[in-house]
């Protein structure tokens, strides 16, 4: 199985292109079939996930829930419980809306 990468975060450097930036983004996870969100350890916190990449992975669940968008979406590894973001990851994965990436997905 292969897999086609439409789009990925970037640095911006214009404060003017921001806008545009995040609308062709989003727009992009619209057109997606698969979200896999790289949340790798980052400052001694393990499956570290972000605010903005926690709006990401949130933005796929609910296209997933309000238009029963047909989507896979994964997760590198289990976020540590020391983030915000814990429980609700947590009950996304346990209802299977999202999983964690392995190999042989």
């Amino acid at each position: 199985m292969g897999y086609e990468v439409i789009d990925y975060p970037r640095y911006i450097e214009k404060f003017d292109d921001y806008e545009k930036i995040h609308t062709d983004y989003y727009r992009n996870l619209e057109k997606t079939d698969v979200f896999f969100l790289m949340n790798e350890d980052k400052n001694n916190i393990s499956g570290y996930i972000g605010p903005s990449a926690f709006a990401e992975l949130m933005y796929t669940i609910i296209q997933k829930l309000i238009y029963n968008k047909d989507i896979d979406i994964y997760i590198l590894k289990m976020p540590s419980r020391e983030l915000n973001c814990y429980t609700e990851v947590k009950m996304w994965l346990d209802k299977g809306i999202i999983k964690i990436w392995n190999k042989y997905n």
